[in-house]
């Protein structure tokens, strides 16, 4: 989709993958690990970065965005914002591909840059993180420890009301915002479990991966 047609996305609260939610806020913590898919996102990431501190004040991020394929300033847009907020990192990749950037966050940057985290999030460089959301997802795995996944709600947008719907019944994860616990992350690296390239419905197969626990010859969670 051209980068003029996409809307802005904000993102708060959350549904979980395998729990119930939560209505409360978090503690704060010292530092979360946050991982920004961001493919030619000249027009949004400032924004989408200022969201992330606006939404968490107390809290210290170790951010990487994952500039996939851009050819135009996205780079060079997050290294000067990079210069005024410590712990933002650009990671430059040359495939223009998400799946490709989540996959070398998960095998090479997160083990040899935020290794053993309790808690990874993960969002788009064209979302907007409301006040609060990501802490709501912190709270909610850790009120529900058999839970793997946290994905947040939209609050924005035209099909909000039809995606929460949706999200609230099926307990999906949708790949704006979302927490995946640690431990799970620390199993798809021993499992060197990878998304396939080009992949459309990629947010399904996270959700897949997660209700499956990593094993599909299990039974589906639908909690």
């Amino acid at each position: 989709m051209s980068l003029h047609r996409r809307r802005i996305r904000q993102l708060q609260l959350q549904t979980m993958i395998r729990a119930p939610a939560s209505r409360h806020a978090s503690n704060t913590v010292s530092a979360w690990p946050v991982m920004i898919l961001a493919h030619n996102e000249e027009k949004h990431i400032k924004a989408c970065l200022d969201s992330l501190y606006a939404a968490e004040p107390d809290v210290t991020f170790n951010i990487f965005v994952m500039a996939n394929g851009c050819n135009d300033s996205t780079e060079e847009i997050v290294h000067e914002y990079a210069k005024l907020h410590h712990g933002v990192n650009v990671v430059p990749i040359a495939l223009g591909d998400k799946n490709n950037a989540w996959n070398v966050f998960i095998h090479e940057v997160a083990p040899s840059r935020v290794p053993h985290s309790e808690i990874y999030f993960f969002m788009d460089g064209d979302a907007r993180a409301c006040p609060g959301a990501l802490s709501e997802l912190a709270k909610g795995l850790h009120d529900n420890p058999h839970a793997q996944a946290a994905s947040a709600l939209p609050a924005s947008g035209r099909s909000m009301r039809r995606d929460r719907d949706a999200m609230a019944r099926d307990h999906g994860l949708v790949a704006n915002l979302y927490a995946l616990r640690g431990s799970f992350v620390s199993r798809l690296q021993q499992q060197r479990v990878r998304l396939p390239l080009k992949l459309e419905g990629d947010d399904g197969l996270r959700g897949a991966l997660v209700k499956w626990d990593l094993d599909p010859t299990k039974d589906w969670d639908k909690k």
